[in-house]
């Protein structure tokens, strides 16, 4: 079996917009209970809450928001922190 199948691949991420990468995972909804793991004193849903008030604020440096591997700063922010790797144009936890 391959290393890549026994990953899951990460296609969401909660960002803190310029500053770093706070929960990952396969799904918005893995994202954000991964994110609320890190958040002291955030439930998945308040993570949810902040990441739909930072769209609103969209391009404020900072903010917290949900990004897919579409956008730009998915892979930017995991490539500048630690835990993540790129396997065949995929993301993956270390």
């Amino acid at each position: 079996m391959s290393e890549t199948m026994t990953k899951e691949a990460i296609r969401y991420g909660v960002i803190q917009d310029g500053v770093a990468v706070f929960g990952v995972g396969s799904t918005p909804e893995a994202a954000y209970m991964d994110a609320a793991e890190w958040m002291e004193g955030c439930t998945p849903e308040r993570v949810w809450e902040l990441c739909q008030e930072g769209r609103r604020q969209n391009g404020v440096y900072g903010v917290f928001v949900l990004v897919d591997e579409t956008d730009h700063r998915f892979a930017s922010h995991l490539e500048s922190h630690q835990g993540f790797e790129l396997i065949d144009g995929t993301w993956f936890a270390e």
